[in-house]
């Protein structure tokens, strides 16, 4: 027995909600205005007039989805509470992406437990930002805190400093408020970083892997007889183009690498 299904079945508010999302609507939002799950199974089969775009959530459209559409989506998909971040953030603050925007970064409380898929990044976090910024149905963050993301997911030192330079020269967010983002954040800059102790010193701690010695064998090893030497005298001249070679950092000497831009 065949069973057809009406195309003109209508249910109250669907059509505001699919206007306020970007034809974009959830599952759970349609089981909440009434719909059962075969009439929705009918629209998003093949050849359909809906389609799927993530795990439960829908597109009453049939073509390939836009940017917005898939911000949507994406923050139906990751639930209540989540908030996007990142690249695509930046573009909402009238900023430049230093990459294609075919990702969305979302962020989600650390204890939910749901898993990036399609063209969705969630990044668990404890840190949620206490103020976010509202564009139509999108959940935005601040744009210190879409700057401090962005650099986080950057490999490059440039594409980081041309993000930070685009944000405090259009007056989008201060030094002070990206240095307090870095600061709190969670998450270990990808970025090699120049300042960092000497191992062995008192701020990196002992050596891993070298046991450390103690007093009596290190006067044993200091009371050892050696050759005898004669320290040869160094000119003025050798004594400045040293200096002139040598930059001086705080605390223990380290070395700067030579590929690493200043």
């Amino acid at each position: 027995m065949l069973c057809f299904m009406p195309v003109t079945v209508r249910i109250d508010g669907l059509r505001e909600l699919l206007d306020q999302q970007f034809s974009v609507v959830s599952r759970g939002q349609l089981l909440v205005l009434g719909m059962e799950d075969h009439v929705m199974q009918w629209r998003i089969r093949a050849g359909g007039p809906w389609q799927v775009l993530l795990p439960g959530v829908y597109l009453g459209l049939t073509g390939a989805p836009n940017l917005p559409q898939q911000e949507v989506a994406a923050l139906l998909y990751a639930a209540p509470g989540s908030i996007i971040t990142g690249p695509v953030a930046l573009v909402h603050h009238g900023l430049r992406s230093p990459v294609v925007l075919e990702t969305v970064d979302v962020l989600v409380p650390a204890g939910r437990h749901r898993q990036s898929t399609g063209f969705v990044r969630l990044h668990r976090t404890k840190r949620l930002p206490s103020r976010l910024v509202a564009s139509g149905p999108l959940r935005l963050v601040p744009a210190a805190r879409a700057v401090a993301d962005t650099t986080r997911l950057l490999s490059d030192v440039r594409e980081v400093r041309a993000v930070v330079a685009d944000a405090v020269q259009r007056g989008r967010c201060t030094v002070l408020e990206l240095a307090a983002e870095l600061r709190s954040g969670l998450q270990r800059p990808r970025l090699p970083i120049r300042t960092i102790p000497c191992p062995g010193s008192p701020a990196s701690g002992p050596t891993p892997g070298r046991p450390r010695r103690s007093r009596d064998e290190i006067r044993s090893f200091r009371e050892r007889p050696g050759p005898r030497t004669t320290a040869a005298p160094i000119s003025p001249t050798r004594c400045s183009a040293a200096a002139r070679g040598v930059r001086a950092w705080p605390g223990p000497t380290v070395s700067r690498r030579p590929d690493l831009p200043m």
